[in-house]
């Protein structure tokens, strides 16, 4: 489970992904991100 500052960590990240970052490995770490704030999600109900 994360903690609320590893919460926002992902968040920010999620939401400041450099633009330099294009493509496949945008997309990977979107989505590794997204997973990580959704698994949290789930435990935390």
């Amino acid at each position: 489970m994360l903690s609320v500052s590893e919460h926002k960590k992902i968040k920010w990240q999620l939401d400041n992904i450099p633009e330099s970052i294009k493509g496949k490995p945008r997309q990977n770490l979107r989505t590794t991100l997204k997973k990580k704030l959704h698994e949290h999600e789930l435990i935390s109900r």
